[in-house]
């Protein structure tokens, strides 16, 4: 999915909820309303719409795959023969349309449904190639149990993965609220907007481990929140050792976060964003650039629309800013904290990144550091302007366009800075965006305060015993030594 389909999605969910008003009045899967199309009466001339079917090697043909092909007021359908070829004449040009693939059951190839959304200008070829799937069959249910004997549309949107474009997963449920079809493994949401009276409860399927037979969606008087109203639970999460790269992987045991919800792990520090999906138990795995001193926002799903949409955005838009995430709950893993300091020595660790936001293609370097303050004396970290401070560690650095082998030959250096944080009664100084609200403002425009904080140069030192510990992963020692400023504010 891209950042056009995304802006079509609202297209075709009108087409979509059209379809679904005239399965409500019991009319076939395919047909759809006049007035849902043109706008014009005047004849309109034919065109052939025609494809194979094949199976997922795109090279062998499938025979007895039923293709419907529905357009605004009619719909004709074609089988295929052992060549796997449909041909559907006799479609008029000016008119949108649909294709529904339907294997039989049996076959256990996944069904699709497909349209370019555009008015059909002449002959058109569209070919298919199916997975292999697993067989979904169930029923809907009134509250009190009894079957919902109503047709509509039932979508199974999927979680793990996104569909090729101008596609959407679903079936029509008959006027007996039984329905089934055939999907490609993965984790589906089974979704319908409306039920008046009564709602949709969340309901997610694993496709992935074999046939789901005799799911039963029973409605509900009420409807669910719209997002969990827990965040993922960082007590059960944790996060590996590093490699050269700082790449990591992060478990969450059961219960960590929703089942079967799409879970988004982000790296505040460095940037990088990854995407998962959860276990029935809640239990997840994900590896993404999360070193010592990385500080990761992890958010549950469960629909898995949110996340989907932010990663389609962000394979485009590497500054791209999640805004689709945000209503989800999130929690902050904060890895591999220092432990506190003690007879005036600190350890310390960070973890950030270089980037530039308008090279093509976006370049990307991560960096983290593992380092020792050290004051004098044994009075904790406690200091006096001219006194010395030595600080010494180590950073590491990586990036996939950077080619290190041996000892490199570049030069880096550290630049160390004071940062005024607390003034003399311990009131901490503005720094960064320290207060950003929308309120009722009488402009209608956001509050927001910034400051950039005070700071003291301190220096800068060449790292030093530098050396290649990966094809594109770097590391060198830095020390430095400074003494406190005179004059330093209160």
């Amino acid at each position: 999915m891209n950042k056009r389909w995304i802006k079509l999605g609202g297209f075709a969910l009108g087409l979509i909820v059209l379809l679904l008003a005239v399965l409500a009045a019991g009319r076939s899967l395919a047909s759809i309303p006049e007035e849902a199309g043109s706008q014009s009466h005047i004849q309109q001339p034919n065109a052939v719409v025609s494809g194979t079917i094949y199976l997922a090697d795109g090279v062998t043909p499938v025979d007895g795959v039923t293709v419907v092909v529905a357009w605004d007021g009619g719909e004709d359908s074609d089988i295929t023969a052992a060549d796997g070829v449909y041909t559907i004449p006799g479609v008029p040009t000016g008119s949108r349309i649909m294709i529904f693939v339907r294997p039989p059951i049996s076959a256990r190839l996944e069904f699709r449904n497909w349209s370019n959304w555009e008015n059909l200008a002449g002959d058109l070829s569209q070919d298919f190639s199916l997975k292999e799937g697993a067989h979904l069959q169930g029923e809907i249910h009134q509250p009190d149990g009894a079957p919902y004997e109503q047709a509509f549309w039932l979508g199974a949107d999927p979680v793990t993965h996104q569909l090729p474009q101008g596609e959407w997963s679903g079936i029509g449920v008959n006027s007996a609220g039984e329905f089934e079809l055939v999907l490609a493994p993965g984790v589906y949401r089974l979704k319908k907007e409306r039920f008046a009276p009564y709602h949709m409860p969340g309901i997610s399927v694993d496709m992935r481990t074999g046939d789901q037979i005799g799911v039963i969606v029973t409605l509900q008087d009420e409807a669910d929140p719209p997002f969990p109203s827990d965040p993922p639970r960082a007590e059960l999460m944790e996060v590996g050792v590093a490699d050269s790269s700082g790449r990591a992987l992060v478990t969450g045991m059961p219960g960590a976060v929703e089942p079967l919800s799409a879970v988004a792990l982000v790296n505040l520090s460095a940037r990088p964003f990854v995407t998962t999906t959860a276990e029935a138990d809640g239990s997840f795995e994900a590896t993404l650039f999360a070193p010592s001193g990385s500080s990761l926002l992890v958010k549950h799903d469960p629909d898995g629309e949110a996340v989907s949409i932010t990663w389609a955005q962000a394979q485009s838009d590497a500054f791209t800013d999640g805004v689709m995430m945000n209503p989800l709950p999130g929690t902050i893993i904060h890895v591999n904290p220092p432990p506190p300091g003690e007879l005036g020595e600190q350890a310390f660790t960070g973890a950030g990144s270089w980037g530039t936001v308008d090279a093509a293609p976006y370049d990307w370097a991560g960096w983290w550091i593992n380092g020792t303050l050290r004051a004098p004396g044994d009075d904790g970290l406690a200091v006096a302007p001219g006194q010395p401070v030595t600080v010494t560690g180590r950073l590491h650095g990586t990036s996939p366009g950077l080619s290190c082998t041996g000892s490199p030959t570049f030069t880096l250096g550290t630049f160390m800075d004071l940062k005024y944080l607390f003034n003399a009664d311990g009131h901490p100084q503005l720094n960064g965006i320290w207060f950003n609200a929308h309120l009722f403002t009488p402009t209608g425009l956001p509050i927001e305060h910034e400051a950039s904080g005070e700071q003291v140069a301190l220096g800068s030192e060449a790292l030093f015993n530098l050396i290649c510990e990966g094809p594109h992963d770097f590391s060198g020692d830095f020390e430095m030594v400074f003494t406190v400023p005179a004059n330093l504010p209160e």
